[in-house]
């Protein structure tokens, strides 16, 4: 498996680490290789037996975000001979798998299998192009600078080659039919598409939240809770301004942001502009202990995305019984049926956020009876059954 790094608790790495386990119960002998590992981070309950190695040495500083293609080059040419399939996921491991294949002779001929999340929005998506210009308007001079020729070299450098590296894959696989869709535009590739699983045993409604509540004065409260990297396409912005019509009529609620990014720091601006500094707790990847005592905490879950393939922590807070707020926009349509396991509202449109919260803090019943559909739709959803599809594909590309 090449994956670009492994030092948060990012959806993306939970389904390489998740996924990896239930390849070695089909007998895989798995190795996963990125830039950077955190151990302490990264999902350390799930490693188990899985070997997880950061290989860069040269180009893993922050300062080479920019080159994302130096980045895949050293994971490249680092990369150990011996393998039979070359497993990336995402953007640049992709470009690492096809430079591999090209460049290190110990892996020339490998077939290597593309696990694409979405096309990389900063170099396809004029939205995202958009929101990350809008972003940097509000850093300081130098570091706005910084961003905005970062953005010019990363375009230079890795569109052309990310489309090579796709076009040459064996396999494409995606999270979503609408994830499938964007694939085909961008790269004119047919993905198939596997749904990432969720892990019961973690996430259920038997999960306490009390210590989480007592740890951050939550108490009996109403808590309003999001599980995110801090991305401008994550629309938590929308939320919080959501948040501060939800105040107006519960004053006794808080919302908490579990999560790191970019934009931690215009989020944080924001809360104190709107004045919510005492009632918005952010809370940094490197406190969590158990994700799962996050969700358990909750009253709702709000998932504010736009345009996301998937949604793995929706699908986390469902298998937990927590109902469920999600935009109505990409791969969450295709998880939540509204009004029965969740809402779907306007993307962009805090009062359609905020009217769907309150209808839940009103009605208990109904809050109970769409956080029990949600716990029942997330039982469809098993990383077993993604395993032996990819197994499937496996077996069609060794050459024993």
């Amino acid at each position: 498996m090449l994956h670009n790094l492994c030092v948060s608790r990012g959806g993306a790495e939970r389904l390489v680490l998740s996924l990896s386990g239930e390849l070695r119960k089909l007998g895989y002998d798995v190795d996963v290789f990125v830039m950077r590992y955190d151990q302490r981070v990264c999902f350390p309950e799930l490693v188990g037996e899985t070997r997880v190695t950061g290989l860069s040495r040269v180009f893993r500083h922050d300062v080479f975000r920019a080159i994302p293609p130096l980045q895949a080059l050293e994971l490249a040419l680092r990369l150990p001979k011996g393998y039979d399939i070359i497993h990336a996921h995402n953007f640049p491991s992709v470009i690492a798998a096809f430079l591999a294949t090209k460049l290190n002779r110990s892996n020339a001929g490998t077939p290597y299998i593309w696990q694409c999340n979405e096309p990389p929005r900063i170099l396809h998506e004029q939205d995202e192009i958009d929101r990350y210009y809008e972003q940097a308007q509000n850093l300081p001079l130098v570091n706005r600078a910084g961003a905005l020729l970062g953005l010019k070299i990363m375009h230079a450098t890795s569109r052309t080659l990310d489309k090579l590296a796709a076009q040459n894959a064996a396999f494409v696989t995606t999270l979503s039919r609408y994830a499938g869709k964007q694939i085909e535009r961008v790269y004119g590739r047919q993905a198939t598409i596997l749904s990432p699983g969720i892990d019961l045993q973690i996430f259920n409604p038997s999960v306490e939240g009390t210590k989480v509540r007592r740890k951050y004065g939550i108490n009996d409260a109403f808590l309003l809770l999001t599980v995110s990297r801090l991305w401008p396409a994550k629309n938590v912005e929308t939320a919080l301004k959501a948040f501060r019509i939800v105040l107006e009529q519960f004053p006794r609620t808080f919302y908490m942001i579990v999560g790191d990014g970019p934009s931690k720091f215009s989020l944080q601006s924001l809360a104190s502009k709107i004045r919510l500094d005492d009632k918005v707790v952010f809370v940094s990847d490197t406190e969590v202990e158990v994700l799962a005592d996050f969700y358990a905490a909750c009253n709702v879950f709000v998932f504010p995305a736009l345009g996301e393939p998937w949604g793995l922590s929706l699908l986390e807070a469902m298998a937990t019984g927590k109902p469920v707020i999600a935009a109505r926009d990409g791969g969450p349509q295709e998880i939540v049926e509204d009004k029965h396991d969740g809402f779907l509202v306007e993307p962009m449109n805090p009062y359609s956020y905020a009217e769907a919260i309150l209808r839940l803090f009103k009605d208990q019943s109904v809050s109970e009876s769409i956080g029990k559909n949600a716990a029942t739709k997330a039982k469809a959803y098993s990383w077993e059954r993604m395993a032996k599809r990819y197994s499937e594909i496996y077996k069609q590309l060794m050459p024993y």
